[in-house]
């Protein structure tokens, strides 16, 4: 659902019945304008649910440019602010009044604006729970860039968030703690240079950090984590127990949470190329399109370990050296598993620069399988292409050829460039026409063995 309004109170939606807890789930609010709240206005103890929505390009009056709340306890999850706009306070959001709370899990708010207090958050004796949350650009022409807040209870924290490059003309680019607030920072990574930090509250910090968080590219929004990112397992898991994240992957992806509103991802999200990887306990879902790369080796383990592959799934591994797919290894039909090795250093496209140069010495498929399985047998026990390396002009003799036998030559792609069958003949010349300079595969299937010999061509 899409909501775009133009009202005094709530821009988008004014809730204001006293306990009627409205929940609000997968809306888009965009370019609406309210006095107060330019996308949602939460008055009188309504305690509305909102979760995976939008807010962008919402404009308020004067406080609450995507959401404004006053004596409503508001929880909000999986939600992104950004481009909101409050011409008093809270450009992203705005709480006031006690006897209430706000609650943000997973939520990003990004490039919010005010004039005065709290371009991403503005918060005035509101207890507040923040968990793996980013606040990035967002901006307060005076104090308060990232978050703003006044006369704030002991008891409220930030958890595993990111508060990170954020401006304030005046005071307080990432926070700005008025009135004697306290807040307990948890886990969380933000800037600690000059002008950062101020008012005259004074934040007790657990365990924080004061890196780059390394987002993938700011300049286009794109506020998730490079693998080698200092937030990367470096949260605590205690603080929250939502299953996913801001887009929808696991919420933990080794065994610590990430810092932020996402969770990096093998085979999604840009990291560094690593010698040799092993996808141990992997399981795409049938919407999944994923991208693993490793200078020398991928290894996918079979029976014992998990990997599954579910019907609809998309695999792409690109490895310098090999490729290794372990006994018992399956993938559900209507899968797709696309293996490679890399002749130009290139690796998988995922916002990661890949290496001027990479040491490469042998490449191989490996397709293991049990010994007692007849499946890929040796060369000496079938077949034999000579020369190889050749000029795409081979021959290849088979073993004690039965009645009949079929030859398929697969290039380096997976794709079948040259198929034939055969019967009574030990001995084939073949010629490759148009040949490209690169590794085949060359498979004969005889006596319901297969035999696979992998051959250059120069």
């Amino acid at each position: 659902m899409q909501i775009l309004h133009h009202i005094q109170m709530g821009g988008g939606i004014c809730n204001y019945e006293e306990s009627s807890s409205p929940i609000i789930n997968e809306c888009t609010f965009i370019s609406n304008s309210g006095v107060w709240g330019g996308g949602i206005c939460n008055l009188h103890s309504t305690n509305p649910s909102i979760e995976n929505c939008s807010f962008s390009l919402n404009t308020a009056q004067t406080s609450g440019g995507g959401i404004h709340n006053q004596s409503s306890s508001t929880t909000i999850i999986n939600c992104s602010l950004n481009s909101n706009t409050a011409v008093f306070s809270g450009g992203g959001i705005s709480n006031r009044v006690y006897n209430s709370y706000l609650k943000l899990i997973n939520c990003i708010l990004s490039s919010n604006s005010t004039t005065w207090y709290g371009g991403g958050l503005y918060n005035s004796g509101v207890p507040l729970s923040i968990t793996n949350c980013t606040f990035t650009e967002n901006s307060s022409i005076h104090y308060g860039g990232g978050i703003y807040n006044y006369n704030f209870i002991p008891y409220g924290s930030l958890n595993n968030c990111i508060v990170w490059d954020n401006s304030a003309g005046d005071s307080g680019n990432d926070f700005y703690f008025s009135n004697g607030s306290d807040v307990t920072l948890n886990y969380c990574c933000f800037s600690n240079d000059s002008n950062d930090v101020e008012g005259n509250g004074i934040p007790i910090i657990n365990n924080c950090i004061n890196d780059n968080p390394q987002f993938v590219d700011a300049a286009t929004n794109d506020y998730r984590l490079y693998g080698e990112s200092p937030c990367v397992n470096t949260g605590d898991n205690s603080y929250n127990s939502e299953p996913d994240d801001l887009r929808g992957e696991d919420r933990i992806q080794n065994t610590t949470i990430d810092m932020g509103a996402y969770e990096w991802t093998p085979g999604l999200d840009p990291g560094p190329v690593t010698s040799d990887l092993t996808l141990s306990g992997l399981s795409l879902e049938s919407t999944d399109t994923r991208c693993y790369n490793a200078y020398a080796t991928i290894t996918l383990p079979g029976s014992g370990s998990t990997v599954e592959f579910q019907s609809g799934s998309s695999a792409t591994l690109i490895a310098g050296q090999s490729v290794h797919f372990m006994p018992g290894f399956q993938a559900a039909a209507g899968s797709y598993v696309h293996a490679y090795i890399t002749t130009d250093a290139s690796f998988c496209d995922l916002g990661y620069p890949a290496p001027e140069t990479v040491t490469v010495t042998e490449k191989s498929f490996t397709i293991m399988e049990d010994k007692t399985q007849s499946v890929f047998n040796s060369l000496a026990q079938g077949i034999n292409v000579f020369p190889n390396p050749n000029n795409g002009h081979f021959s290849l003799d088979i073993n004690n050829a039965p009645a009949e036998s079929k030859v398929s030559i697969y290039n380096i792609h997976g794709s079948v460039i040259f198929e034939c069958n055969f019967k009574n003949i030990n001995h084939h010349e073949f010629d490759l026409p148009n040949h490209l300079k690169g590794m085949y595969f060359v498979k004969v299937i005889s006596n319901g063995n297969q035999y696979v010999k992998k051959m250059v061509v120069n």
